[in-house]
């Protein structure tokens, strides 16, 4: 090949590698088609990834996180979305209230440390350790 076209088609070569492994972390922990990949589960948790965030399931508590996820290079994120507290018994007629919420997690590889803050007076409700593909063990207060 000339000169040019061997450099063209090593730059190209480059150019699609670099492209390729900047989205690979991000690619991994957004909503796939293969449904094992969107569930991540641990003791009281359950998550469900969704393509406009997640879904939430904790043995008292439901949540959202309402924005799509994207996860740096360095594996940590941080996502706004609601959360919820239930209680055993009867629920009100008023039901209970979602309040705003801040999710903040770290993944290395299929492991996640979550921890859930609400947004009103900066309180922990929960941390949690989550791995991908497991259904987790969530013990509903009904």
């Amino acid at each position: 090949m000339p000169p040019c076209l061997s450099c063209l088609f090593v730059a190209t070569l480059v150019i699609t590698a670099g492209i390729a492994s900047a989205g690979t972390m991000s690619a991994s922990f957004l909503a796939q088609s293969d449904e094992s990949t969107n569930l991540w589960g641990g003791e009281h948790v359950r998550m469900k990834l969704t393509s406009a965030g997640a879904d939430l399931d904790f043995d008292c508590a439901a949540g959202t996180i309402d924005q799509p996820l994207v996860l740096p290079k360095e594996g940590k994120f941080q996502a706004r979305g609601t959360y919820t507290q239930e209680r055993g018994g009867p629920v009100r007629k008023d039901g209970n209230q979602a309040v705003a919420a801040t999710y903040v997690g770290a993944i290395k590889g299929d492991s996640m440390h979550l921890e859930i803050v609400l947004v009103k007076n900066n309180v922990t409700v929960g941390t949690y350790d989550l791995v991908r593909g497991s259904f987790g063990h969530v013990v509903k207060c009904r």
